[in-house]
């Protein structure tokens, strides 16, 4: 299957003051390593989910592959050209093709123009004619009616709002668009219906999706395959199904087994100690002060990533001989 974006030892950091009267003589800053070496690959018309904690670098990786955030290292290919260092009009050409739908209808949304003027915008940035015809088809396409153009963002609820937003993303005709906790701000009802109607686009739109999410079960409902991050790292990626039924990692494993289950006794795995922070990662592996399966050589070398199954890798030193 041919890929339509991959990200290949992808590196994000950001740079922070430290605080400290000592530090900003000596100039000393704290380093934020949000994406750390990450290697991802999205074909076409697939559904790739990724799921980790609050904090764990979901929203920065898929920001960061859509060139919203300049890398600080590796490299970004879009259907086969490399944009990681692409700058102002050879990147535009590009921008069209990859949008994004952000977590926080509410806040993405201009308060201050019509929804017409927000989907016609990136239209006329880029030059389409035709844009109020494409902007009503867009709002076609989500399911809102024509005449929620002359309407403002205050006067949707929160699952149209998502939709609009959702609308200015498609308007361009992208070929991937990166969904971030696009299901988060609605409530159960209002989710099962954005999940259906981006399978609908899907379908109709032939598009790719990086589906951003904390929520394993809408993970599991649209994602063909998922990616599991913690600490900034990929540290296992399988199909949905395989993933799901036979979790490699140890972190995996305890993230599913935070799903209730009415059927069976439920018995959450609690996990010792405390994540490690951005800022200072632990030598070894990311997850070894929590891991209740830990060896001394995790505290020495990180695992490589590599394939355990079909299609299934993990980075984790259980499986190594």
């Amino acid at each position: 299957m041919a890929a339509i974006i991959e990200a290949r030892s992808l590196q994000k950091y950001f740079i922070e003051s430290t605080g400290r009267i000592a530090d900003l003589f000596f100039r000393r800053k704290k380093i934020l390593k949000a994406v750390d070496s990450v290697d991802l690959t999205v074909n076409r018309n697939e559904t790739v989910g990724v799921v980790g904690e609050s904090g764990c670098g979901k929203s920065t990786l898929g920001r960061t592959m859509i060139r919203l955030y300049e890398p600080d290292g590796g490299r970004i290919i879009f259907k086969y050209d490399d944009i990681t260092h692409l700058k102002g009009d050879e990147l535009k050409k590009y921008r069209r093709f990859m949008q994004i739908v952000f977590q926080n209808p509410y806040s993405s949304l201009n308060p201050r123009q019509k929804i017409k003027d927000i989907i016609k915008r990136p239209l006329d940035l880029h030059g389409f004619d035709d844009s109020m015809k494409l902007v009503y088809e867009a709002l076609d396409n989500v399911g809102l009616p024509k005449d929620y153009a002359e309407r403002y963002p205050h006067q949707l609820s929160g699952g149209e709002r998502q939709r609009a937003a959702l609308a200015r993303a498609i308007a361009l005709r992208p070929e991937l668009v990166v969904a971030d906790e696009v299901t988060s701000s609605v409530d159960v009802s209002i989710q099962a219906q954005i999940l259906r109607l981006l399978k609908k686009l899907q379908e109709e739109l032939k598009l790719s999706y990086l589906f951003i999410s904390h929520d394993l079960s809408v993970v599991r409902t649209i994602s063909q395959r998922i990616a599991v991050m913690y600490l900034g790292k990929v540290v296992e990626e399988a199909a949905t199904d395989e993933l799901f039924a036979n979790p490699l990692h140890p972190y995996t494993a305890a993230l599913f087994a935070s799903i209730p289950d009415i059927d069976t006794p439920w018995e959450p795995q609690l996990l010792k100690g405390e994540a490690s922070s951005l800022y200072s990662v632990v030598k070894g592996c990311r997850f070894q002060p929590r891991c209740p399966y830990a060896k001394q050589i995790c505290s020495e070398e990180e695992p490589p990533f590599k394939e355990y199954g079909k299609n299934h890798k993990a980075a984790c030193w259980l499986y190594e001989r």
